[in-house]
């Protein structure tokens, strides 16, 4: 499934990080450029109860994409 999240502060990235975990092709979209450029290169570092790991997704600040 396709799935966008749309601002990916202190909520979305946990959602957007623990759907892609799951096998989801997630696009982070947020305005903050340099967040989504660190998304980009390292991934998103998911931490909690459910382990702690970092993910790969595709980001960007264009919603249109």
């Amino acid at each position: 499934m396709k799935i966008a999240i749309l601002g990916v502060g202190a909520m979305g990235s946990v959602y957007a990080g623990l759907l892609a975990d799951s096998g989801h092709d997630v696009w982070a979209v947020d305005v903050w450029k340099e967040h989504v450029d660190a998304i980009r290169k390292s991934g998103l570092r998911v931490e909690g109860a459910s382990g702690d790991r970092t993910v790969k997704m595709n980001a960007t600040s264009d919603a249109s994409r």
